[in-house]
């Protein structure tokens, strides 16, 4: 029962609740590979079982022919199906961290509010202006070293183009 907000509990309550729902659909999704390891491995006991009864009870080769290609066409109908499975599986897996992704920043957002909106943004802007601020000296001065190089070394910059 939450009775009181606290910004900074509801901050890392909703980093946990998206770390640990990204983590329970990876356990899905170990689940569902295991799953179909474990189809596969039926698929082709299934073919196995069904090439021996083929030899067994064939009593030529015709026979023998018509029985292995019925085993063949069953083994790859149940690989279509398999790799269909796993195809649809796949799309689950990017819509499930979307989704995390989107309940998070809601989240995140609403965490963000209970420490002020204005104060958050005015936080948040102070470390890109410094950088920023640093950004511009550094590339001032480096324009301002590599015209000097240029003047010392005697090189002359024109606006026309070379041969005019």
């Amino acid at each position: 029962m939450v009775t009181a907000s606290q910004p900074a509990f509801d901050a890392w309550r909703a980093g946990s609740i998206a770390a640990l729902r990204l983590y329970q659909g990876r356990q899905q999704g170990r689940e569902q590979w295991l799953q179909f390891m474990q189809r596969r491995v039926e698929r082709d006991r299934a073919a196995l079982e069904g090439a021996m009864d083929a030899l067994r009870e064939a009593r030529d080769w015709s026979e023998y022919a018509i029985a292995s290609q019925t085993v063949s066409r069953d083994w790859f109908n149940a690989s279509a199906a398999l790799w269909q499975e796993t195809a649809a599986n796949a799309v689950q897996g990017p819509l499930l961290w979307s989704e995390v992704a989107r309940d998070f920043a809601q989240q995140w957002t609403d965490v963000c509010a209970g420490f002020g909106a204005v104060t958050m943004s005015m936080r948040a802007a102070r470390p890109v202006r410094a950088w920023m601020n640093a950004f511009e000296r550094t590339m001032s001065d480096t324009v301002h070293e590599t015209n000097v190089e240029a003047k010392a070394n005697g090189a002359v910059q024109t606006s026309a183009a070379p041969g005019a």
